[in-house]
């Protein structure tokens, strides 16, 4: 059964998450880009409300920022704050050309023992100058990655169903399953969207503006950076449970 992850930005939106019965809550900053960091005491709040009744996930935001921090990847500045999640992702943008592989790896060890990283895959990847999907799948494997996130980089572009077709998205979903990991599908998806990719059967959707309520600014509509609306959240987790799974995972 595909289950629903939210992202949420501070413990008032992960309470009312979990009111509304999610089965992950996800950490981020919309408005700092597709994978943007929250500042690290909404994670110690968050994770202290949700007490482990959901597992938790991180954005780190992105690995060219990461590195520019300087932070140490023996240090305690971001091991303490995602004490308690589950998983911690960052993104690929801008490495596509660049040796990516040892920075990674640093990020991935200064992550506590039991938060375990996330290879995100961006389907626009040339406009993330990310590195390609099939790069990034046999990536995933060599190092014994649990969990595959494809998602989009520009949130102002299209959506993840614009960019690849239901064939590339399940040769995806199909490669990921079959080495027995978890594949998260983001990227601006929508109620209208749930249909063709439930029948996927990800592990997960993961969704955020689709649960929002849109604010606009500067006559520019940014329904990522809305507050979460529990009836949107309600609506969207019936309509996932309301379609039957057609395919079966590996």
């Amino acid at each position: 059964m595909t289950g629903l992850l939210v992202s949420v930005r501070n413990v008032v939106e992960a309470r009312l998450a979990l009111a509304a019965g999610v089965d992950w809550i996800d950490v981020k900053e919309p408005l700092r880009g597709s994978l943007g960091a929250a500042d690290q005491h909404e994670c110690v709040q968050i994770a202290h409300a949700v007490a482990g009744s959901r597992p938790l996930s991180y954005a780190c935001g992105e690995l060219l920022d990461w590195s520019c921090r300087n932070i140490e990847p023996s240090g305690t500045n971001q091991a303490e704050p995602l004490a308690g999640f589950a998983l911690a992702k960052i993104g690929l943008a801008g490495c596509a050309k660049l040796p990516w592989r040892r920075r990674w790896r640093e990020w991935r060890d200064s992550l506590p023992a039991l938060t375990l990283p996330v290879v995100v895959i961006y389907a626009d990847a040339a406009a993330a100058d990310s590195p390609p999907p099939d790069e990034l799948l046999e990536w995933a494997a060599d190092q014994e990655v649990t969990t595959v996130l494809v998602d989009t980089y520009a949130k102002h572009g299209p959506k993840l169903t614009e960019i690849w077709s239901p064939q590339k998205l399940d040769v995806i979903c199909r490669a990921t399953q079959a080495d027995n990991r978890r594949i998260v599908l983001a990227g601006k998806l929508d109620e209208r969207d749930l249909q063709g990719i439930l029948e996927l059967s990800p592990d997960l959707v993961a969704v955020r503006g689709a649960v929002c309520r849109s604010v606009v600014k500067d006559s520019v509509e940014l329904p990522r950076g809305g507050e979460l609306c529990a009836t949107k959240i309600e609506s969207f987790r019936r309509k996932l449970t309301s379609f039957p799974q057609t395919r079966e995972t590996a």
